[in-house]
């Protein structure tokens, strides 16, 4: 089984903060976490605890998922449901809500 390393938890954190242009003091006031141990979570020196990690994720409007995910949601449903008639397409029909829902595939996929 795979296992997301340390580092590079880390390294998605820290890409993630600089894609939305927070700063390691912005990120630790909307979390509550200091800077020193953000900086030492992008860097794989310490390990964040899952509350960490959400914290984390809610600051930055990712889930849990998304952030730690070994595979990108396009290559999940291809791999995974390459042959089924239906998959599974996440939707945002809300600024605030997603839904999953089947779909036959190959229709936008």
């Amino acid at each position: 089984m795979n296992h997301l390393k340390l580092e590079d938890l880390g390294k998605r954190i820290a890409k993630l903060r600089k894609e939305r242009h927070m700063t390691l003091k912005q990120l630790s006031d909307a979390t509550g976490i200091s800077v020193g141990f953000l900086s030492k979570i992008e860097n794989g020196v310490c390990n964040p605890s899952i509350s960490n990690v959400q914290k984390i994720c809610y600051a930055m409007q990712v889930t849990v998922n998304e952030l730690t995910a070994l595979k990108k949601e396009d290559e999940l449903l291809s791999t995974i449901l390459k042959h089924e008639s239906y998959v599974l397409r996440k939707e945002k029909p809300l600024p605030d809500l997603w839904l999953w829902r089947y779909v036959p595939f190959g229709n936008g996929l």
